[in-house]
Formats: C-alpha cells, sequence, structure tokens
C-alpha cells in the first residue's frame, strides 16, 4: 500500500530533486488508480454474473419444490447469498481503494502549486538567511556615511547596549 503522506511530503532543501520526481510521482499514482478501477469493472461483471448464475439457481429450486418465486423474493435471496455479498464487499474496497488515490493525485497538484511557491520565494530571497545584530550595524553605518557624504543632515548613530 502507498503511504500517501510520505509522497506528499517536500524537501525545501532540495526543489531540484523534487521537481525533477513531481511528475514520476503523479504517473504512478495515476498507474494504481487506473489499476484499481480496472479491479472494480472486474468485481462488477463478476457480480453480475454471479446474480444471473444465482438467479438462475433459485428459480430452478423453486421449479422443484413447486414453490412461487417473486422477483422480490429472488432478489432477497441473491442479497442474503454469501457469495453477493462478499463480492460486494469486495467492490465496496476497491471503490475506497480508488478514491484514496485519486484523492492523492488531486494533492499531488496542490504538491505542484506548493513547489511552484517555494521556488519563487527562493528566488525572490524572501527565505534568506537573517542578517546578524553586527551585519546591520554596519550597514546602518554605511547608509549613514552615504547620507552625510551627499550633503543630507543625519544625525548620529544612537550607542546601543
Amino acid at each position: 500500500m502507498i503511504n500517501y503522506q510520505e509522497a506528499m511530503k517536500i524537501d525545501e532543501s532540495r526543489l531540484d530533486k523534487e521537481w525533477s520526481m513531481q511528475a514520476g510521482k503523479l504517473m504512478s499514482l495515476v498507474e494504481v488508480e487506473a489499476a484499481a478501477s480496472a479491479q472494480i469493472s472486474e468485481l462488477k461483471e463478476k457480480r453480475d454474473v454471479v446474480r444471473a448464475e444465482l438467479a438462475q439457481k433459485y428459480r430452478k429450486d423453486a421449479e422443484t419444490s413447486a414453490k412461487k418465486l417473486t422477483e422480490t423474493a429472488l432478489d432477497e435471496l441473491i442479497v442474503l447469498d454469501k457469495t453477493f455479498s462478499d463480492i460486494k464487499k469486495q467492490i465496496i474496497k476497491a471503490e475506497y481503494e480508488r478514491d484514496l488515490v485519486s484523492g492523492a493525485c488531486q494533492a499531488m497538484s496542490h504538491r505542484k502549486a506548493a513547489l511552484e511557491n517555494l521556488v519563487q520565494l527562493l528566488l525572490r530571497s524572501d527565505r534568506a538567511e537573517p542578517k546578524t545584530f553586527a551585519a546591520n550595524k554596519e550597514a546602518t553605518k554605511e547608509a549613514l556615511d552615504r547620507g552625510r557624504m551627499a550633503g543630507h543632515e543625519t544625525r548620529p548613530p544612537r550607542k546601543v547596549g
């Protein structure tokens, strides 16, 4: 079984690798979704065959016992049959799995958008490391010196600490 939570994680320190793996991860999920849909189709076909076989069997049993079998009674007998109910449970489970994979495919589009946004943030340097106090103090002093050299009145920097 696929660990969907793990598949959606993004390693922000390796955005280049994450981008290169994005399409492959999505394709893997699409393949699993297609396989689940095929399995559901096969199970539904099997269910229909079992339904027909059971209907034939119950009608034959009713004829030999000379009992009248209505369509409602026939449907009830089929629904209560263990083989038929087992196939219905398999269909429900397969549909659940397909729905999970389908949701994961949609989540991959959100993952792609997140990757795009992380790259944009990185390119704009919004996620740059914060400057140290000493670097800020030096930058402020240089800006004040440039202002004085340009003939602008500036106040001397306040002493800190």
